[in-house]
């Protein structure tokens, strides 16, 4: 739709709203790519340890997402 912000301007607009420490902005990104990252973290577990289990996978996970938070520089500072 023409008067809809394509997705990679949403996109734009979530990274800006994050890297300024945007609460809700974080909640919309976890909610948006929780899914993605729990498969990344499920196939690099199991492609280098052999296995996968859900705690270890749930663990990773929300290490991945305190570094993201946490990070000096902050990684999304580059976008």
């Amino acid at each position: 739709h023409p008067f809809m912000p394509s997705e990679g301007e949403e996109d734009r607009r979530l990274v800006r709203s994050l890297a300024e420490g945007d609460a809700t902005a974080w909640s919309e990104f976890i909610r948006r790519y929780i899914r993605l990252v729990v498969h990344v973290v499920r196939e690099t577990l199991y492609e280098k340890t052999g296995r996968a289990t859900e705690e270890d996978i749930d663990d990773i996970t929300e290490e991945v997402y305190a570094h993201l938070v946490g990070a000096s520089p902050h990684p999304l500072d580059s976008f």
